[in-house]
């Protein structure tokens, strides 16, 4: 029983998160499952979990592919699969938010209505800056990714993705404004357990990178903060691509922030 609610409370994270299944972990004991308070701060405190399970993926990756390939071309298949991965884990609603508001100005609408009807996937919009935007972005994270495996510091996936997670895992506690309810109905007094439990896990990369990595918390807790009370004012609620933008932003400062510290500013020339 204990293992089918875990089970179950892991899968629930992970379909939340990355929109690839898990075939392994289906839905075959629905019946046997009942979600109460605890099965649902369960499944938000597995969202950094899920964050720790992609980075050691991660990590493993790096590993084979330095055992069979020279360095350069290593880093180069890695940062293409981490770069995939980080587009397509929420079915690029993340990219395309941000190549949204990267030209909302010139579409002559406003911020936050801009945030209200952010596109579903970067199919559905087409204008110059945002593929201006969409192009500089992946060259960003495909130069980030290959940095990692060059420097030897594809241990700070763990505090990217577990951090990037918990800020979807928090901000799912607000009221969805397509379901009219929150996505994770977890009670004010308890919706901090979150970010302990996260602190917890990055506990190892504090040791190999303490300044970056209390920055880096730092931001991310500030940030989560910030967007959650904006949202909870402007809207009484937040939209999941708002979520999934929010995550792609913080993302995008964590791998620029691992850039700077642990490459100690360093210029590579492939």
């Amino acid at each position: 029983m204990i293992l089918n609610t875990f089970s179950r409370a892991f899968s629930e994270a992970w379909n939340m998160l990355i929109e690839f299944p898990l075939p392994f972990l289906g839905r075959a004991d629905d019946k046997k499952y009942v979600e109460t308070e605890s099965t649902v701060i369960l499944t938000q405190l597995l969202f950094p979990v899920v964050g720790i399970v992609c980075a050691v993926l991660a990590w493993l990756l790096g590993k084979i592919l330095g055992t069979f390939f020279y360095p350069v071309p290593a880093a180069a298949v890695f940062a293409g699969v981490l770069t995939c991965f980080c587009v397509y884990k929420d079915n690029g609603r993340g990219l395309a938010g941000l190549m949204a508001l990267a030209c909302y100005k010139r579409k002559d609408i406003s911020f936050e209505n801009t945030l209200l009807n952010l596109p579903d996937g970067i199919g559905d919009i087409s204008m110059p800056a945002a593929t201006l935007t969409m192009i500089l972005v992946i060259m960003f994270k495909l130069l980030a990714f290959s940095l990692m495996v060059l420097y030897g510091y594809t241990f700070w996936l763990i505090s990217v993705l577990v951090l990037e997670f918990t800020i979807e895992g928090d901000l799912a506690t607000l009221s969805s404004l397509e379901q009219g309810r929150p996505q994770l109905a977890v009670k004010k007094t308890k919706q901090r357990y979150i970010w302990f439990f996260a602190a917890f896990l990055i506990l190892f990369v504090l040791l190999k990178a303490p300044a970056a990595n209390l920055v880096l918390f730092g931001v991310a807790f500030a940030f989560d903060h910030a967007l959650k009370t904006y949202c909870q004012n402007r809207f009484d609620g937040i939209d999941s691509r708002i979520i999934s933008l929010a995550a792609y932003v913080f993302e995008l400062f964590a791998l620029l922030l691992g850039l700077l510290f642990l490459t100690k500013g360093a210029v590579v020339l492939l």
